[in-house]
């Protein structure tokens, strides 16, 4: 359900999915009910003070009340319903059959295969196909293009999942290891693919640091006898993807400018083009070219989004372009709308109180899943701190984007509870 719910022409396909996940969910919770309590449930219970928080937040401090609640009936229904059904299927993972557990995994994988899926047809020139199979995805201002950073979203839980497995001690009890190996390598490269063929900077970027992370923390775990498979993974991997790398590096020369734009961009006192959207033109930076602009704007951008934070803590209330609305007060001419940073866009969003009750049980839900033995809970360790990094540097805070975040956040833990 999550992984298409990017795809145009799937709205009734997602909430037919999330309704009737969400009363499967409902009965699954109240046949576990005795295997919550307040010490291992503190995550979800953090999550149902967030829906009080936002209903509080609408009936005492709306600065926009229509537009608020018609995000209630709509956005913040369907979190909702994300989250009662993402409970329900995290308790029922112990408990599933081997293929059920497999359909899990290939839905975190979904985002990856339709992708291809419509990269083929589109590559083939299926013309004749129906609309919703023809349409193209990769076209921007086309009806069905999917903005890049939404691929990130749901493609990197599914790349944290791929190396969970390689990271786990129940990978040397498979039985097929060169399966597995082969898979992970194919994986790997074709997510990284991904990310490359359509230009996402940040995806890349992302990609890299959970890959060099995975890197440092399986070679400074001495207890682990790194097998063949391993080395072929790693080996593998690492050719496949290097050429891509600096294909991608060779064709962003801001890259090589990000110290000089990063530095144009805090200059506040001489530099204020941020303000304007790019209708006002770029600044120079120090070596007498004009700025990378997204490395300008972005930087610029949550840093400013940081301090109407601060002077606005309670937030503003809207999911979309909360940051637009809070910088008016203080620069009446200025054109923004979001940080491109989720969790700047988050606490803009929803304040201090919002925000932290976000954070909270997602590395309370970390935190948990670190000490079970389950693969499951341990994959909750890799998915959420990929879905974190994502939403550092993309403009994720947005409607069905949060809709997967607080999914994943809760199916964890729902998965934790239950994992022993």
């Amino acid at each position: 359900m999550t992984s298409i719910s990017i795809l145009p022409d799937a709205i009734f396909l997602r909430n037919i999915s999330l309704i009737f996940g969400a009363m499967i969910g409902v009965y699954l919770i109240y046949r576990n009910r005795y295997i919550f309590s307040i010490k291992n449930s503190s995550s979800l219970i953090a999550l149902c003070f967030l829906f009080a928080w936002i209903l509080a937040h609408y009936f005492f401090f709306a600065e926009d009340p229509k537009a608020q609640f018609q995000e209630l009936s709509s956005v913040w229904k369907r979190v909702f319903l994300s989250f009662i059904f993402a409970i329900g299927l995290g308790l029922s993972i112990p408990m599933a059959s081997k293929n059920n557990k497999a359909l899990v995994v290939l839905g975190f994988a979904a985002t990856t295969i339709i992708f291809y899926l419509r990269y083929c047809i589109d590559f083939f020139g299926f013309n004749s196909l129906p609309n919703y199979l023809a349409i193209n995805y990769f076209i921007p201002d086309g009806r069905g293009y999917i903005p890049k950073y939404h691929f990130t979203v749901f493609i990197m839980p599914f790349i944290g999942l791929i190396y969970c497995f390689l990271f786990s001690n129940n990978f040397s009890k498979f039985r097929y290891k060169s399966i597995i190996s082969s898979m992970a390598i194919f994986s790997l490269f074709g997510t990284f693919y991904i990310f490359y063929i359509i230009e996402n900077k940040n995806g890349v970027l992302d990609f890299l640091i959970i890959s060099f992370s995975f890197l440092v923390l399986i070679f400074i775990d001495s207890s682990k006898k790194l097998k063949l498979s391993f080395y072929v993974v790693i080996i593998g991997t690492a050719v496949a993807i290097t050429p891509l790398i600096y294909l991608h590096v060779k064709s962003q020369p801001t890259l090589f400018t990000l110290l000089v734009d990063t530095k144009a961009a805090l200059d506040f006192e001489h530099n204020n083009h941020w303000k304007y959207v790019g209708k006002q033109g770029y600044p120079l930076n120090e070596y007498g070219t004009t700025v990378g602009v997204s490395t300008y704007e972005r930087v610029a951008w949550a840093v400013k989004g940081v301090e109407v934070i601060i002077q606005n803590p309670l937030g503003y209330g809207l999911v979309s372009n909360s940051f637009g609305y809070l910088a008016k007060r203080s620069w009446p001419d200025s054109t923004l709308n979001h940080t491109h940073s989720g969790w700047v866009d988050l606490g803009l969003a929803f304040g201090v109180p919002g925000l932290l009750l976000i954070l909270f049980p997602l590395f309370m839900t970390i935190r948990s899943c670190i000490y079970k033995n389950s693969l499951y809970a341990k994959a909750g360790v890799w998915v959420l701190a990929s879905i974190t990094l994502v939403f550092m540097t993309s403009e994720a805070a947005e409607r069905i984007l949060l809709d997967y975040l607080i999914f994943l956040i809760a199916f964890f833990s729902a998965v934790s509870i239950n994992a022993d």
